[in-house]
């Protein structure tokens, strides 16, 4: 959609975001929300794709039956398949994909007689049945913003992982991953003992350790295999850095729960390495890794 308008804006970057999926009306306000604050501050609205998260389901709970007695049946977007991150789970059924829109409004209740969904589904664009689910659907909702005015951007955070200033940052957290580990847990723990919360992954987990393996918050997949993992790091005195993905266990209490991820350069040249991307797997093959949420 034409957001020439926010070429001239000189104001603040303003960002909000959730899962590209079609979310509630009580997310999707926030869109409006960002359009709003932006255009009082003469910024630039974002609206981040957070693609990083799993896609574990890609049906829609939808209400049927009378107004005395509803109740939800689930409609299918795509062919059920294996949770993995939104930037990697693609179209399976296209036919299915499609007639998304008809198979829906064939089983809303009269009392919705306009579904929303047709208007969106005629914003697909064809050019994209090459780019993944999620992207798919938040193109369609991005042309549909339209008619309210708004001129939010849309940017995915795997292009953000992508790029150099990321990468830097990254291994900038790597190399110091024991001391955030210790401050991130400690600022964590005097949470949970302040409002007494005794459960261990709430607000969220703490950064986990085994000898001189320090987890840092991140995932990382291979491309072959984009089930999410954990990602341990390990200094060396020479300046080197060894990066393991782990998946059930811990690292050396199973080798068979630990897909490795190495990358072993030298000094400064790291940096460099990291802010292009070479990353390799055991395998050979790239891997990728993206920030999972923390407690601040």
């Amino acid at each position: 959609r034409d957001v020439s308008d926010l070429e001239s804006r000189r104001g603040l970057l303003l960002l909000a975001g959730h899962q590209p999926t079609l979310f509630h009306p009580g997310v999707w306000f926030k869109n409006g929300v960002l359009d709003h604050l932006a255009r009082l501050c003469d910024g630039v609205p974002i609206n981040l794709l957070v693609d990083n998260d799993l896609c574990s389901s890609t049906s829609l709970r939808v209400p049927i039956g009378s107004l005395e007695a509803p109740h939800l049946e689930s409609i299918p977007l795509d062919r059920a398949a294996e949770a993995i991150p939104f930037e990697r789970r693609f179209v399976s059924d296209e036919s299915l994909f499609d007639s998304a829109a008809v198979r829906l409004s064939e089983r809303m209740p009269p009392w919705i007689p306009t579904p929303l969904i047709h208007t969106l589904w005629q914003g697909l664009d064809p050019s994209a049945v090459d780019e993944p689910l999620g992207q798919r659907l938040a193109i369609a909702r991005h042309r549909f913003e339209s008619r309210f005015g708004w001129s939010t951007l849309e940017l995915p955070l795997s292009r953000v992982c992508e790029s150099r200033s990321f990468r830097v940052f990254a291994a900038a957290l790597w190399t110091a991953a024991a001391r955030l580990r210790d401050d991130y847990n400690r600022a964590l723990w005097e949470h949970r003992r302040r409002y007494r919360i005794r459960s261990r992954s709430h607000p969220v987990p703490q950064l986990d350790s085994d000898g001189e393996w320090v987890e840092s918050p991140f995932w990382v997949w291979q491309d072959a295999d984009p089930r999410r993992r954990r990602l341990f790091v390990r200094s060396h005195a020479d300046g080197r850095l060894e990066l393991l993905g782990v998946s059930a266990t811990l690292v050396g209490h199973d080798s068979a729960h630990v897909p490795v991820s190495l990358l072993l350069q030298e000094g400064r040249a790291l940096f460099e390495q990291i802010a292009h991307g070479c990353i390799l797997t055991a395998g050979g093959g790239r891997g990728q890794w993206r920030p999972h949420p923390l407690w601040f």
